[in-house]
């Protein structure tokens, strides 16, 4: 059971190391994606998947809506919520099959009170630091509601300070985090102003119940959740801020670019760590499987309506694409030639 709790923590890290959705002052926001509901303070702008080009403060911070949203997209977050005071929450949301084996976290540790006590001497936060990640606080963090793994780090590959609160719910890693910029310690303020959001900002509603769990744990998934936040998190900051102040928009994507590739090099170093160390060799399969399944090429509309004419005893080929073709078609299927 400790392996499978263990991989909630790994994709912790892999999502981070954010619809009413458009940059504003504070407000209310549902992210049906993670049956989540924020109040954002009305001291904080808020960037979301749906923020505009329009928006004054993608003019203000001089920011690259296009690099942006790349990033939100790849790094599966949400909104970004700041304050003039260039203090920032991050909101991610992410689904896998290790979110869906500890589907509730709150449920889960109320049902198996000791497995984090279990996964936090297993040696995994030696091999994080291994890998360039220094956790120096891994906890539980329990409100008048949810459960959370709480932790505080540092990457030393991309030079940043992260704070994160992560939970599951249906299913789904929702993961609450400060970043400040490069070789910046986080504040007491700013330290102070996350726990507050997630205690007093932060709602789930359709929470499902936990169901009846039939595998062990396997051990990789909490560490995952720490590398994504300690990685990701450091190119965000990189947009919003170098960007605006590099008189060279080349220079500040080039920054991003160098940024995307250590996060890049830095995530299959961890990777090839946790799975050597962390996953059975019947998960490797598994995995591995899916992992061939996703590279395999989508058949072209071509390819489709080759297949179905294959066995046809007597076929034509389009004179321009070279589509096959039944032998009394007047049009091709394809490209609408003439026959």
């Amino acid at each position: 059971m400790r392996k499978k709790f263990v991989l909630i923590i790994l994709f912790v890290a892999l999502l981070l190391t954010s619809v009413n959705i458009s940059a504003a002052k504070g407000g209310t926001y549902t992210f049906e994606e993670g049956n989540l509901k924020i109040t954002v303070p009305s001291n904080y702008i808020v960037f979301t998947r749906d923020t505009t080009s329009k928006d004054a403060d993608i003019k203000k911070y001089g920011i690259d809506l296009a690099e942006l949203k790349d990033l939100f997209n790849s790094g599966n977050i949400y909104a970004d919520m700041m304050t003039d005071k260039k203090s920032e929450i991050l909101v991610m949301i992410y689904e896998d099959s290790s979110s869906r084996q500890i589907s509730n976290l709150t449920e889960f540790l109320k049902k198996y009170p000791d497995e984090f006590d279990k996964m936090n001497s297993s040696g995994v936060i030696d091999d994080l630091r291994k890998s360039g990640l220094e956790i120096s606080s891994l906890t539980l963090y329990k409100n008048s509601k949810y459960y959370y793994l709480h932790f505080e780090g540092y990457n030393s590959k991309n030079k940043n300070y992260v704070e994160m609160y992560a939970t599951t719910i249906n299913g789904k890693y929702v993961a609450f985090s400060t970043i400040p910029l490069t070789n910046t310690k986080i504040t007491s303020a700013q330290k102070t102003a996350l726990k507050n959001f997630v205690d007093k900002n932060v709602s789930f509603y359709d929470v499902q119940p936990l169901p009846p769990l039939t595998n062990p744990l396997s051990a990789s998934a909490v560490v995952g959740i720490i590398i994504a936040v300690l990685a990701i998190g450091g190119v965000v900051v990189l947009i919003i801020f170098l960007s605006k102040k590099s008189k060279n928009k080349n220079n500040s994507a080039a920054n991003v670019n160098a940024a995307s590739n250590n996060l890049i090099s830095s995530e299959l170093a961890l990777q090839n760590s946790i799975n050597d160390n962390y996953i059975t060799e019947n998960e490797k399969d598994i995995i591995n499987n899916e992992n061939n399944l996703a590279l395999q090429p989508a058949e072209t509309e071509a390819e489709l309506i080759n297949a179905d004419v294959a066995n046809l005893d007597e076929v034509i080929f389009c004179r321009k694409c070279g589509c096959k073709l039944p032998k009394d078609s007047a049009f091709c299927k394809i490209c609408g030639t003439k026959i």
